[in-house]
């Protein structure tokens, strides 16, 4: 199976592979790789982001959905109100990235995109001018 990684061309699934699940409440991702991920940014529907400093290869990693967090606009803020976090229980997971910036694997980055069609989830390509290439400062949760 090839899959796509965005900036580095396309590889065997054995070099820079991903696993994806998704329940009500979490995701779990597997690095099907040998190579650890480093400086990964998990995002569901294109604003509520997660940073991982590494997936090591081979491993698989659960996240919960309520982890993930919007950084509320300046002019929005309040002191009670800085961030918003994702709810699962009235929210609804519709696209997830996976951005992994540093990869012994693939070079420069990697992109993996996966979208949810009529219930089921489904691996693809986002389109490019959706989001920028993320914040090389990555940290662990």
């Amino acid at each position: 199976m090839i899959i796509f990684a965005l900036g580095s061309g396309s590889y065997p699934e054995e070099l820079i592979g991903v696993g994806f699940e998704a329940g009500d409440t979490q995701f779990i991702i597997t690095n099907k790789s040998f190579h650890d991920w480093n400086k990964v940014e998990l995002v569901i529907n294109r604003t509520y982001e997660l940073k991982l400093r590494r997936i090591r290869g081979r491993e698989t990693v659960v996240v919960e959905m309520n982890k993930f967090i919007l950084e509320v606009p300046k002019e929005e803020r309040s002191i009670f109100r800085r961030r918003q976090r994702f709810d699962p229980l009235t929210m609804t997971p519709e696209r997830f990235s996976i951005w992994v910036l540093d990869s012994p694997a693939a070079g420069i980055y990697m992109h993996f995109y996966f979208s949810k069609e009529e219930g089921i989830w489904k691996k693809g390509r986002e389109p490019p001018d959706v989001k920028e290439l993320p914040d090389q400062s990555a940290q662990e949760d």
